[in-house]
C-alpha cells in the first residue's frame, strides 16, 4: 500500500522513475464475432435476430511479454 501511495506522490511531484514495465499477465476481453470459415464449428452460435457469430473469441489488450511504456502529463 505504502508503495501505491508513494508512486501516486511522486507522479504528482513530476518525478516519474518507471519509464516501462512489463507485465505480469495478459489483458484482453472475450467477446462475439460474426462467424467465418477459420473458427472451430464447436464455437459457432446463432443470435435471435439469425446472426451467426463465433462465442469465445479472445480480444487481446496487452500480453505478458511486451513492454510497455508510459508517458506522463505532469499538468493533469
Amino acid at each position: 500500500m505504502t508503495a501505491i501511495t508513494r508512486g501516486a506522490v511522486l507522479h504528482r511531484l513530476g518525478l516519474n522513475y518507471v519509464q516501462a514495465r512489463v507485465l505480469r499477465l495478459h489483458y484482453g476481453i472475450a467477446s462475439l464475432v460474426p462467424f467465418e470459415g477459420h473458427h472451430p464449428q464447436n464455437l459457432r452460435t446463432q443470435w435471435n435476430d439469425g446472426r451467426i457469430m463465433c462465442k469465445d473469441v479472445m480480444k487481446w489488450y496487452a500480453k505478458k511479454v511486451y513492454r510497455i511504456s508510459f508517458t506522463y502529463n505532469a499538468q493533469a
